[in-house]
């Protein structure tokens, strides 16, 4: 029997499989891979720094770090390259805005992650940055996709990967156990994203989820050593080209490039960058974003043996490495899980 019957391969399936084995726990991890997942799609931005008013992303100090390690263990393990720190530089729209960010420093600093002020110049000509910006320390990206096949071809190996579609009324639960296409686990544990919702196990989750589009563009000439930051974001990829994102769109949530965003994400585009620039390739994603902007763990509470994890929204890659390690203490020790995030906060069936 199985310890942990996963369902999905996102970022959030990936790295609970991944935890789960560390902590020695046997687990089958099933996915139908679907093109447009977002966590492929994603830019992978982690940005230890918001907003307006310049302050720590939520629980930063302990999630940053940890995420650093588990990506870090990876690559060693699995010797391919797809966690890239570097520098996030935010460029200012005008003279009241740099006013805003020393008043604000002055006030709260953000330690370890101080942002710092860059000025006019430093930036490579190509970046529109007349008023300078700041540098944000502790950011950097993950290459999804990279990272998502280097964990596939892992599961592959050691067939602890399904490849199938999931439907919800295949699975059984008796006696303590859950049965599914001739699998039998101690538990099942939904990661699916966006996809299969809702669910009769949790069929009233605040989902608000979101459709983000990206593009990838080559410009040629552009040399830059980190993410550009101005309402949206501009990354170099490793194969010389550029990543930029991303749009927000609550209402229309299909997997179709849409015009409106190519037009939102042009307009991203040059208001950070005054060179020429091709169109490679145009992107679509549905993220699980949820109305409190917290994550959904934990178990259903007509069956103990179904579990979800869930709903990490744009900041999948800097929250998931802690809380994937949190889930499974609680699985493994029964630690108490974080009232922010237990499921039982929003309910379920």
């Amino acid at each position: 029997m199985l310890d942990l019957l996963i369902i999905g391969q996102g970022l959030a399936g990936s790295l609970l499989a991944w935890t789960a084995q560390k902590h020695g726990l046997s687990v089958l991890v099933v996915d139908c891979f679907r093109k447009n997942s977002s966590s492929r799609v994603a830019g992978g931005v982690f940005n230890p720094i918001t907003g307006r008013r310049f302050v720590k992303t939520w629980m930063a100090d302990d999630l940053f770090p940890f995420a650093e390690d588990v990506y870090r263990d990876i690559e060693l393990e699995l010797n391919r390259k797809f966690y890239y720190q570097k520098p996030i530089y935010r460029t200012f729209t005008s003279v009241d805005q740099r006013f805003e960010f020393l008043n604000k420093i002055e006030d709260d600093d953000p330690a370890p992650f101080t942002p710092y002020l860059f000025e006019t110049g430093i930036l490579p000509k190509e970046i529109i940055h007349p008023f300078g910006g700041l540098v944000i320390p502790g950011g950097g990206w993950l290459n999804t996709d990279r990272f998502l096949s280097s964990i596939h071809d892992k599961l592959i190996a050691k067939q602890e990967l399904f490849v199938s579609d999931f439907h919800h009324d295949q699975v059984k639960v008796k006696s303590g156990t859950v049965r599914w296409k001739g699998f039998e686990a101690k538990k099942l544990i939904l990661a699916e994203g966006w996809y299969n919702q809702p669910n009769p196990w949790f069929p009233d989750l605040p989902f608000v989820p979101t459709k983000g589009e990206v593009l990838t563009l080559e410009v040629p000439g552009l040399k830059l050593d980190g993410i550009v930051s101005r309402n949206g974001f501009i990354l170099p990829l490793e194969n010389g080209y550029f990543r930029v994102g991303a749009t927000y769109n609550w209402d229309e949530l299909s997997f179709d490039p849409t015009e409106a965003g190519r037009e939102e994400l042009l307009l991203k585009v040059k208001s950070m960058i005054s060179c020429p620039f091709e169109i490679i390739e145009h992107e679509v994603g549905v993220r699980p974003t949820v109305n409190d902007r917290r994550p959904f763990i934990g178990w259903s509470k007509a069956h103990q043996e179904i579990g979800i994890f869930n709903g990490f929204g744009t900041k999948g890659v800097s929250l998931i490495p802690w809380f994937a390690n949190h889930f499974i203490e609680h699985i493994i020790e029964g630690k108490k899980l974080l009232d922010e995030v237990d499921v039982a906060r929003v309910g379920g069936k």
